[in-house]
């Protein structure tokens, strides 16, 4: 008798769109480079727990925000900074790019998303049918990797084009939001137990980090 799957999704295959950015909208009109100068900004984050508990480590005002809702809270004034990758900024709904005024490329944390299938459709599928979108899962994914960082600089360039500021942080500038911000501040406790169980699951997730892939970016 087979188990019951613990979830009733299954991810075929993880969509790389890189590092998330801190961006501000044209509204806002400014550049970040440090957590400090977010005193007062509203900041958008998308139903995240990590990503709340990240911003409101910083002197931001921090409003949760749905996604379709993005462009139009932008467009209005009720939020001044985002931070989606550069991909996801440029490939936001409604004409988001349109009210994107200056990115900086803090690569906080990765922006991706995932793409999945209903476990109980697959496993009821024949034999031949799950290997064969296991297997097309597998050469999509492989495909995507070699578009990765086309993408990213078409994307980037199109932003330049338009007139919107990118700005790279530099290495003290990172460093500080390294410090203040990394997995080892105390305040991530909670929400690695509350995700995950207990802190040990996490040390084992980071260290998992540190072993090869055997998928490749070009």
């Amino acid at each position: 008798m087979s188990s019951k799957p613990r979830s009733p999704l299954e991810v075929l295959y993880h969509y790389v769109v890189g590092a998330r950015t801190l961006s501000a909208t044209k509204s806002c009109g400014r550049i970040f480079r440090l957590p400090n100068e977010l005193n007062n900004v509203v900041v958008r984050v998308p139903a995240s727990r990590v990503l709340a508990q990240f911003y409101k480590m910083t002197p931001a005002n921090v409003v949760e925000v749905p996604w379709s809702k993005v462009a139009d809270m932008a467009r209005t004034g009720h939020i001044d900074v985002l931070d989606p990758g550069v991909v996801g900024l440029y490939a936001g709904p409604y004409q988001l790019r349109d009210q994107v005024g200056a990115i900086s490329t803090l690569q906080s944390v990765p922006d991706a998303w995932v793409n999945v299938v209903n476990q109980t459709w697959l496993n009821n599928l024949p034999r031949s049918l799950r290997e064969a979108v296991t297997a097309a899962s597998d050469a999509t994914f492989k495909m995507h990797l070699k578009t990765v960082h086309q993408t990213y600089e078409r994307c980037l360039n199109q932003f330049i084009q338009r007139g919107v500021q990118v700005y790279h942080p530099n290495e003290s500038e990172r460093a500080v939001w390294n410090q203040q911000f990394g997995h080892h501040n105390l305040q991530w406790r909670a929400i690695k137990r509350e995700l995950l169980g207990t802190v040990d699951n996490f040390e084992a997730l980071l260290a998992a980090t540190k072993e090869a892939s055997r998928y490749q970016l070009d």
